[in-house]
């Protein structure tokens, strides 16, 4: 299939739109159109047989590549067509396509490629690109309940801006890895940011660290962290329970006799910390996933450990019954890129007011955003036979430097975000609760997620993150 591979570029019959279809030298590949007409985007793989031809279908409300996010613009349509010579003749949508080869050897051919970027942060939006070696240029954006398009060149050296159909201006900046786009609605001076890879990229995104500090209370009010690793094979985690070591922080009224147990998802204990003892091998640890150091005669918990794919709880107590405010971390401490891989990470404890809410860290690493969703559930957990849970919660989520990126108290009960639930394997909400919710493209880096109660309520709530594959 390699004598067909490259980008092509070409147009419906009578002006309805433009297309473009990027094939990879094993007869795979992708096809993307803008229908003036209709306002409908397609965003459909191929495979091209040993004669040139491709037929394929797709469904409304989900494209190709971003099958998590809810895209009613992606209409319900077969794409045939045949290439021969370089040309491309077919149909779409019921209208003629035809297009030629874009010419291999052209000023763009190191950024040549197919990429898909998605708006950060809301992931409202995801705009798929195809760049051919003269740089002509056909991106598709498509959004919950619009779509757009733009054409042009893109610059030997990679940069691309144009005016897309509905009045937005498109900046578009690729190297062949990646791109990073910026997207200006009619009548905003705010552009939307976008980050994405090219197709032939492997993405490394993945969830690593997950910290939650809180107060320890005692019997059901200690503070518990659950994590899911999914995938083949093991996985290699750090769990810590810091107590004393964070009055070096500044930290007042700390747990002075953290007790760390790790639980399997039977119930059975697999391992207790009191006192992590100062060993060379987890000190290495600490270093290597880049924990802060904890002094070797401290009275702080850790474990280190290889699990098989499940689910597991890591519950933070105070030696004798003692109380105070404690931090439980869990970390990834495979390297590389292994198969297996934390999926869920969550934390439950008491939510005060002030300095005592709940707030969880966590930490994406790799190439590419992650879409994870967030919730903040507190009057659902009645139904888990839970006393005292927070009537009202409210979750804010921060970057690294402070900066609020977004908020969520009533979820609301929205359709799209059930369908999340569902794939992810989260516990339904009523569609009436006051739980938050919220659904997130982030690029990499460390975030912290605060829980607290509207109007300083208080009571028993849970953090939850979920990767969004």
């Amino acid at each position: 299939m390699a004598g067909f591979a490259g980008q092509y570029f070409g147009s419906f019959a009578n002006g309805q739109g433009t297309w473009a279809l990027n094939i990879n030298p094993d007869g795979t590949g992708t096809f993307i159109a803008y229908l003036k007409g209709s306002n409908n985007a397609i965003v459909l793989h191929v495979t091209i047989n040993t004669n040139g031809f491709f037929t394929v279908s797709g469904a409304k409300g989900q494209s190709a590549d971003q099958p998590t996010h809810v895209e009613t613009r992606v209409v319900t349509d077969t794409v045939s067509g045949t290439i021969a010579s370089g040309q491309v003749t077919g149909l779409a949508d019921g209208l003629t396509l035809s297009g030629i080869l874009d010419p291999v050897g052209g000023p763009d051919t190191s950024v040549a490629g197919y990429y898909t970027a998605t708006a950060l942060y809301s992931g409202t939006s995801t705009t798929y690109t195809i760049v051919g070696p003269s740089g002509e240029t056909v991106a598709v954006i498509v959004a919950p309940t619009s779509s757009d398009s733009a054409t042009g060149t893109t610059s030997a050296s990679g940069q691309f801006t144009a005016t897309t159909a509905a009045g937005s201006t498109l900046a578009l900046s690729v190297d062949g890895q990646t791109l990073t786009e910026s997207l200006t609605l009619p009548g905003s001076s705010t552009p939307i940011a976008g980050s994405g890879l090219s197709a032939n990229i492997a993405r490394t995104s993945r969830l690593i660290n997950l910290s939650v500090r809180g107060n320890v209370g005692t019997g059901p009010n200690i503070l518990i962290a659950g994590f899911v690793t999914g995938g083949t094979g093991s996985k290699s985690i750090l769990v810590r329970g810091i107590g004393p070591t964070l009055s070096s922080f500044g930290v007042t009224g700390t747990l002075a006799a953290p007790q760390l147990t790790l639980f399997d998802s039977s119930g059975a204990s697999i391992l207790s910390n009191s006192g992590w003892g100062g060993s060379t091998t987890l000190s290495q640890t600490f270093s290597q996933l880049g924990a802060f150091a904890l002094p070797a005669t401290s009275a702080d918990s850790a474990i280190l450990q290889t699990l098989g794919a499940g689910s597991y709880t890591a519950q933070l107590s105070g030696s004798g019954g003692t109380s105070g405010i404690g931090l439980t971390e869990l970390y990834d401490a495979d390297t590389g890129f292994p198969s297996a891989r934390l999926i869920n990470i969550s934390a439950r404890g008491q939510v005060g007011t002030g300095g005592n809410i709940l707030i969880a860290g966590f930490v994406i690493s790799g190439n590419s955003t992650e879409t994870v969703l967030l919730r903040g559930v507190g009057p659902t957990l009645s139904q888990f036979n839970l006393s005292g849970a927070l009537a009202a919660p409210q979750l804010t989520l921060f970057d690294s430097t402070g900066k609020k990126i977004d908020s969520s108290t009533t979820w609301g009960g929205s359709s799209a975000l059930s369908s999340v639930f569902t794939q992810v394997g989260a516990f339904s909400l009523p569609s009436t609760s006051a739980d938050s919710v919220l659904l997130e493209n982030l690029p990499p880096g460390s975030y912290t997620v605060q829980l607290s109660g509207v109007s300083g309520a208080t009571g028993t709530a849970l953090i939850e993150v979920y990767e969004v594959p």
